[in-house]
């Protein structure tokens, strides 16, 4: 009989940390249940940890739906992420028409709007629109800044077939941060 195999050192302390980070969340909530950044921090860990360590999509619908209770905006987001992770993008889509119909200069929500265009092929001019009124919006603290957003323009007019209006969008991206990869890698394959 052979001995059970182990897991590497990195492995194990991920393991542990994340192990760790959940327990700490858990207990914010235990002691503030109105604590959204922990519910949130849950349910990212509930969204990509596997069962066997306590992970589970049920949990993390769990925690999106009390941070929808506590903050519908933070909640619609919420459920966005989970539908995105599960390619339910008509889920998400409504999830943000209902969040840009009460704050329509929602950076955040807009930015994800024109994101999940993006990868989804789905809706694209509206994807476009929304990206273009982000640019008008100063990014808010911990959003990608109008580097992104030009770039994710550049990723929809190439979907459009619109290769000058991509070549601009990378470009504008480029101007607005010289080092951003991905403008850089985008606007190459375009040359």
């Amino acid at each position: 009989m052979r001995p059970a195999a182990r897991m590497s050192a990195p492995v194990e302390r991920a393991i542990t940390q994340s192990d760790g980070r959940r327990l700490a969340d858990e207990k914010a909530v235990e002691l503030d249940p109105k604590n959204l950044n922990a519910r949130n921090s849950l349910m990212g860990f509930y969204q990509n940890a596997p069962s066997l360590m306590g992970g589970g999509m049920d949990k993390a619908y769990e925690q999106a739906a009390e941070i929808k209770k506590l903050d519908a905006s933070r909640g619609r987001l919420a459920y966005a992420t989970l539908y995105v992770a599960e390619k339910k993008y008509a889920g998400v889509f409504t999830e943000f028409n209902d969040n840009l119909k009460d704050a329509p200069y929602n950076y955040s929500a807009l930015y994800q709007y024109g994101r999940l265009t993006a990868i989804s092929g789905e809706r694209v001019d509206l994807g476009i629109k929304a990206l273009m009124k982000c640019l008008t919006i100063p990014s808010s603290a911990g959003t990608p800044g109008h580097d992104a957003v030009n770039w994710r323009l550049g990723n929809l007019w190439e979907k459009k077939g619109d290769m000058v209006a991509a070549r601009a969008a990378y470009q504008a991206s480029l101007a607005v941060n010289p080092n951003f990869q991905q403008a850089a890698d985008a606007l190459k394959k375009l040359e």
